[in-house]
């Protein structure tokens, strides 16, 4: 069987990456060798994905001739008029996992990466209504031969608010054993995990950890930095706070050891679809401290970690020193309970069920 992959930013160390690993490796397992079909690809991926934990066989091609990292509300279109998108004569099925419109329509498995700010952009709204119309939607679905998912509740809700459509929700992988129970319960330390860029926020980050400072905590912020200008004010800033630590590009090994001293986990991307690092950081036995919007408060689920803005943050963390090894140890039973619908061997299982 002939299987395609379609992803967006292919190879880099983050949980897009996951998905198209963990879809690849459960594709391997039933003696198949998929083609990824990338807009962009980071030049080390099968390094970056060895990093990841996954040893697995796949072939690579580029989607588009010339480098188009961003503008991904234009890349659908740019693929169709100068790029290689899969096909019927090439392929038997599909996965996609790009969150770019698909400008084909062939049997396969459409993963929703739904952007909702850009949604809500003044402008940017009328432009998805033409790159996502929706009788294009209501096509593809009428003819069945693409199936449509997304990775979260928040997800559905957003498609079901513009398009009028229900679709089901396959929770993306992730590796809950590499991580399990390896956090600290005893240190003031805070772990935040995500590529340095505008929308994951690290600059807030650095911004909450010099409230806190007094209160003796110190953060570690970890990241790919493919924003070079953002990382750099990231650097200036937290060289001024004074308890931050920048781990920038870190391998999965020193990821794991960061996380063996920390106590706390923080997200600061309201809006974003799904937190693999969220769902990680319960496993290690931290508590998270997460935006009230978006996949991520789907995740905790408890009022009590949520917050509305920075000053709600900072609030939280005054709040979470003064709780005891009782009130840490009530909370992570429930958070651990809940994540273990997001176990990888239930992504995987279910993916290979799109082909059977």
């Amino acid at each position: 069987m002939k299987v395609a992959i379609v992803s967006d930013h292919f190879g880099n160390v983050s949980g897009g990456t996951r998905v198209c690993a963990s879809t690849i490796q459960a594709l391997n397992s039933a003696n198949i060798t998929p083609t990824v079909l990338s807009y962009f690809s980071n030049p080390k991926h099968r390094e970056n994905i060895k990093q990841l934990g996954y040893e697995i066989k796949y072939k690579h091609e580029g989607i588009l001739p010339f480098k188009m990292e961003k503008f991904s509300l234009y890349k659908g279109y740019a693929a169709r008029l100068f790029g290689k998108l899969p096909n019927e004569r090439d392929f038997d099925f599909v996965y996609d996992f790009s969150g770019i419109f698909p400008e084909y329509n062939m049997k396969g498995m459409y993963y929703l990466y739904y952007d909702y700010w850009q949604m809500k952009r003044k402008g940017i709204r009328s432009l998805y209504s033409l790159i996502f119309p929706k009788s294009k939607i209501e096509r593809m679905f009428k003819e069945k031969k693409m199936k449509f998912t997304v990775l979260s509740i928040f997800s559905q809700g957003v498609f079901w608010e513009n398009y009028g459509v229900e679709v089901p929700i396959l929770y993306p992988p992730v590796d809950l054993k590499a991580y399990e129970n390896i956090g600290s319960q005893e240190t003031k330390n805070v772990i935040t995990i995500g590529g340095f860029s505008p929308f994951k926020n690290q600059l807030m980050q650095i911004e909450i950890a010099e409230e806190v400072k007094k209160l003796g905590f110190h953060f570690y912020i970890i990241g790919g930095t493919d924003f070079d200008e953002y990382y750099k004010k990231c650097e200036e800033k937290a060289k001024s706070a004074g308890n931050v630590t920048l781990i920038p590009n870190a391998k999965k090994k020193e990821i794991i050891e960061t996380f063996k001293k920390c106590s706390y986990f923080l997200h600061s991307f309201p809006g974003e679809h799904f937190g693999i690092a969220t769902v990680e950081a319960i496993s290690a036995n931290l508590i998270p401290i997460i935006p009230n919007f978006g996949g991520n408060a789907e995740i905790v689920e408890n009022k009590e970690l949520l917050y509305d803005n920075k000053e709600e943050a900072v609030v939280l963390f005054r709040k979470i020193n003064s709780w005891d090894g009782n009130k840490r140890k009530e909370i992570l039973v429930k958070l651990k309970d809940r994540i273990k619908i997001f176990d990888e061997g239930n992504f995987r299982e279910s993916i290979l069920k799109f082909i059977k």
